[in-house]
């Protein structure tokens, strides 16, 4: 404070730093409650905040889900996925993605079960309808 002694506007600085302070709890808080959509419109609003290691961790673990996401599809784990998405969900800039995911879902779990029962004509049908399940055949 001593650094401040003189500056007639060291008032407005104080309380600007004290402001941030809080709203960098409260991001915290948000994310630790895993009230993700609170957190990231606290980010939108205080783009500050967009450059603590907590929003780009969350940030990257959403980039991670979306990846394992495709690995659980691929792998015909389809619960897994759909357990993802919902996390995923929750996360504003995932969300898109996530439900557009989601709707690809249900196609691979009927692939799978066609597959689970050697419908080899229906299998030949959904992948000509859906071309990214050929690297599933």
């Amino acid at each position: 404070m001593s650094a401040y002694r003189g500056v007639s506007s060291k008032t407005e600085i104080i309380k600007q730093i004290v402001a941030e302070r809080e709203t960098i709890n409260l991001f915290l808080k948000k994310i630790a409650a895993k009230d993700f959509k609170a957190a990231f419109e606290l980010a939108n609003i205080h783009p500050f905040l967009k450059e603590l290691k907590e929003y780009r961790t969350l940030k990257d673990v959403g980039e991670k889900g979306m990846q394992k996401i495709k690995e659980f599809l691929e792998s015909g784990d389809i619960q897994k996925a759909k357990d993802t998405i919902s996390l995923l969900k929750a996360i504003p800039i995932f969300r898109h993605d996530a439900e557009t995911i989601e709707k690809r879902v249900i196609i691979y779990q009927k692939f799978f079960d066609y597959k689970k029962t050697n419908d080899e004509t229906k299998i030949k049908i959904f992948v000509k309808k859906y071309p990214f399940l050929e690297q599933l055949v």
